[in-house]
């Protein structure tokens, strides 16, 4: 995709992240920099022939390179993503002040972060940019979760873990069910110290029990594997609800 860019317009550098290949910084003669995110796409690749996969890339490099200076959203658009430690030191080695996204942590190394998901990408919101549609950060957030929440499958249920592993593979924003702090702590009150959960990818979280352990240790490893698969890993930690948040399972 970095090639797909560079090749569309004279003139246009573009570097990756080297901490997330889904993420791009694209810069333009006579433009800011912008941060293109790819996990929408990755999405929409995933469950596309590769020839339209290839003319979803090629109308995605149009459609960025040709958004106005500042791009405009909506309110309905708000959405939150999970990010773990790594990409967020990323964001705020790349971001300051102003521009840095709104984000809250939800975990020892995993944070929330504001943003606008559309057709075509996913833009980070700073408070700026939250203001351009009439909200403080405060009320941004509240409403960027508000519009996630909804658009999410419920928990699973006591009974449902007591059984099997639940997968929720194949919802764009799963990795945002870990937002859902207070639902967990229930569902973790209920189940037991042993509940786990990864989340590997944006659309893939896995929860189930386990007990510490040479098993545990090893499903850890796997999951680390599993990590290092992905396009881009939201995190290749196993974590345990501790405390009120999301703790690594060390």
């Amino acid at each position: 995709m970095a090639q797909r860019f560079r090749d569309a317009k004279p003139g246009v550098s573009v570097t990756i992240d080297p901490r997330d290949a889904l993420t791009l910084r694209v810069t333009m003669p006579g433009r800011e920099p912008m941060t293109v995110m790819l996990d929408h796409l990755r999405h929409v690749c995933s469950h596309s022939t590769p020839a339209d996969c290839a003319s979803t890339k090629t109308e995605f490099v149009e459609n960025t390179l040709a958004l106005p200076p500042k791009p405009q959203f909506n309110r309905s658009q708000l959405r939150v993503v999970i990010r773990g430690k790594d990409y967020v030191d990323y964001v705020k080695s790349t971001m300051a002040g102003e521009r840095l996204p709104v984000m809250h942590p939800v975990g020892e190394d995993l944070f929330v972060i504001v943003a606008a998901d559309t057709a075509k990408t996913t833009v980070l919101m700073s408070p700026a940019g939250l203001r351009d549609l009439g909200l403080n950060p405060a009320d941004g957030w509240t409403l960027a979760l508000r519009q996630t929440r909804a658009t999410l499958p419920k928990l699973p249920t006591v009974a449902a873990l007591r059984n099997a592993p639940i997968v929720f593979e194949h919802w764009p924003l799963a990795a945002a069910l870990l937002i859902d702090l207070p639902g967990w702590a229930r569902l973790s009150a209920a189940i037991g110290p042993d509940l786990f959960v990864t989340v590997v990818a944006d659309d893939y979280v896995f929860v189930a029990t386990k007990p510490d352990g040479v098993d545990f240790d090893g499903f850890k490893a796997a999951v680390v594997e599993d990590c290092e698969q992905q396009s881009r890993c939201v995190s290749p930690n196993v974590y345990r609800f501790r405390d009120g948040m999301w703790r690594i399972a060390r």
